[in-house]
């Protein structure tokens, strides 16, 4: 049969203890790769958090490419 689906959610943001008392850690780059290690995708944001950029080992010949309006709901987190 067919593998069983595979589902995650990634918050845009993790706070420890509470969000006034605690630390929170935002979610600002994401890497994947597949499992035998042929094929790595990532999506980064910019210093100033106008741009996500992504790179794909496949595509755009290796190079880094900006999402037009992509934000972390959209393109990292979920």
């Amino acid at each position: 049969g067919d593998p069983p689906q595979q589902t995650w959610d990634f918050p845009p943001s993790i706070s420890l203890l509470d969000e006034d008392d605690g630390l929170t850690y935002e979610l600002i780059s994401l890497g994947l790769q597949n499992l035998d290690g042929t094929h790595f995708t990532a999506r980064y944001l910019s210093n100033n958090r106008s741009v996500i950029y992504t790179y794909n080992d496949m595509e755009n010949k290796g190079l880094v490419i900006g999402e037009p309006g992509a934000t972390i709901e959209t393109h990292m987190a979920g």
